[in-house]
């Protein structure tokens, strides 16, 4: 039986290969977690691409990104999660940079059922004379698995 991680490695070699075959672009991928006391996780990744700035699927030379993830353990609730993100996007084409940032809040109301709440913010410039964007985005998912 393949274990999970292989399966991963094989899906991202597709991906990538599927990738390059579409836009003649080159790229790699530097990501890492890590955890402290079963309490506070973390990740963090780097992603740069080199290719056809007309034809990437992306509009975006380098992703710099990290986020913390606390479990609810610390308030009686081991199953919840309190995440933070933020990520910076290095642009191409029209896009100078991407920034975004996210605060989520996961419920786990009981062994079937979760709730997230989540907020965003994103801030994209340009460097035409479009005008930048940026605003919040508020959402809410419900989860049901048995």
């Amino acid at each position: 039986m393949l274990n999970k991680k292989f399966i991963w490695y094989l899906k991202l070699i597709i991906v990538m290969s599927l990738f390059f075959i579409q836009t003649s672009a080159f790229g790699y991928d530097i990501t890492d977690k890590f955890s402290i006391g079963g309490i506070l996780a973390g990740a963090y990744q780097y992603q740069w691409v080199d290719g056809d700035d007309d034809k990437a699927l992306i509009n975006y030379d380098h992703l710099y990104s990290g986020g913390l993830n606390i479990t609810g353990k610390w308030y009686g609730r081991a199953d919840d999660n309190i995440g933070i993100g933020y990520a910076y996007l290095d642009g191409q084409n029209d896009i100078n940079y991407t920034q975004v940032a996210e605060v989520y809040w996961r419920l786990v109301l009981n062994d079937y059922v979760a709730v997230t709440v989540d907020a965003q913010y994103m801030q994209d410039k340009y460097d035409t004379d479009e005008d930048d964007i940026d605003g919040f985005i508020l959402g809410i998912r419900g989860a049901v698995g048995f």
